[in-house]
């Protein structure tokens, strides 16, 4: 596959982005995830442990991607 640098620029941008999204919960999500006054989450909490956990598998994808990505060298314009 080749790419040329606007459109690797792009998919650079995007996974960069998924990452720090993704550093950004799971080092967080004690902060965002949302409680009851008494400490328990609350059942329509949009954040919860769960986010975390998703995020973490997936920047062992992003991760590696990221690095993939920043090595290709791109093509044309």
């Amino acid at each position: 596959m080749e790419l040329n640098k606007a459109e690797l620029e792009y998919l650079i941008d995007y996974v960069e982005g998924s990452v720090d999204t993704g550093r950004y919960y799971v080092a967080n999500i004690e902060n965002l995830v949302t409680k009851n006054k008494d400490g328990s989450i609350r059942k329509n909490s949009y954040r919860g442990y769960e986010v975390a956990d998703q995020w973490a598998e997936d920047l062992k994808f992003f991760e590696p991607l990221l690095d993939k990505l920043k090595a290709i060298k791109p093509t044309g314009d």
